[in-house]
């Protein structure tokens, strides 16, 4: 689990290898996708194992695609347009072609090594976790863990839009989880000057949560599922909030005794299809019934297993 922390092993066996791949891979899934080609499997197995290290993975990751990082790069992001590179709807980033050292402005090579890479800075959180208090800075630690080798302001909250940003996606309210006729509608996420104050009622909530002490599944779940319909609409990172808000959610999860089975989550899966569209709903309603009720879903059965696991242990 995350660091072992529920099996208390120290060795890297099958299973805790598997753990973690299961773990990256479902987190991935969320944002849709798939597993990678088999050179990759490969590596982020290894790193898994801990027969390689995270660090020399992301750079054997690189090569492979023609690519290396430059780590000194530091653009000045004073509004929200600084965050491209001119002339493009690419995100300044850190990669660079190997043989020229120009910037990388094909969006589908950048991506393919951008995703590779979470993957594996996925699979190394799994292994050793920030320790934080689930705050802002310890979300914005983890966002940092994730991406720091691609974007040189990861674990920094976006700076601007002043209006609220505007994304498409299908329609959750009119109909069903998995339904191909939905038409895509507007989602709104939160501006720039009422992310702040968002995000802090959010963090106080989830402090809320971890001092609770007599509250039944039904209702901390209710509560956890509030914030990451909020979480979701206030973004606030330019980019990699899903997969940030994963990784941060998990490990609180499992701080609060809730840790489901990554294996049945994969693209398409029932499971996260229907996750995404109570997270999509609540952005569109305000109502997290639907979200609530997906997370214990999610959460039930791997619940009562880690209990009966505890339960042997003593």
């Amino acid at each position: 689990m995350f660091g072992d922390a529920v099996t208390g092993r120290s060795d890297t066996d099958l299973a805790t290898a598997g753990w973690r791949l299961n773990f990256a891979d479902a987190v991935l899934a969320y944002v849709q996708v798939d597993g990678g080609d088999e050179c990759h499997r490969e590596l982020v197995t290894a790193v898994a194992a801990e027969t390689i290290s995270a660090d020399d993975a992301v750079e054997l990751t690189a090569l492979r695609h023609g690519m290396v990082i430059d780590r000194a790069y530091r653009p000045v992001i004073t509004d929200f347009d600084d965050y491209l590179i001119a002339g493009t709807m690419m995100l300044k980033n850190s990669l660079r072609d190997a043989e020229s050292g120009s910037e990388v402005t094909d969006s589908e090579r950048f991506r393919a090594v951008e995703l590779e890479i979470s993957r594996i800075r996925l699979v190394e959180l799994a292994i050793s976790p920030i320790v934080g208090c689930f705050d802002a800075e310890h979300y914005r630690a983890v966002h940092h863990a994730l991406f720091r080798d691609v974007y040189p302001w990861a674990g920094r909250f976006r700076i601007g839009p002043e209006c609220a940003m505007i994304r498409f996606a299908p329609d959750t309210v009119e109909f069903e989880p998995g339904d191909s006729r939905a038409p895509l509608v507007k989602y709104s996420y939160y501006p720039a000057a009422e992310m702040a104050d968002a995000a802090s009622v959010q963090f106080a909530q989830l402090a809320e949560i971890l001092r609770a002490t007599d509250w039944s599944p039904e209702t901390t779940l209710s509560r956890v599922a509030e914030s990451l319909g909020e979480f979701n609409s206030i973004h606030p990172f330019r980019d990699g909030n899903a997969r940030a808000f994963c990784a941060f959610g998990a490990q609180f999860g499992q701080r609060i005794g809730y840790l489901p089975d990554y294996s049945e989550f994969a693209v398409d899966s029932e499971k996260l299809v229907n996750l995404v569209h109570a997270q999509r709903r609540y952005q569109a309603t305000d109502g997290h019934g639907d979200l609530s009720r997906a997370l214990l879903d999610v959460n039930s059965r791997a619940a009562k297993v880690q209990q009966a696991a505890r339960e042997r242990s003593r």
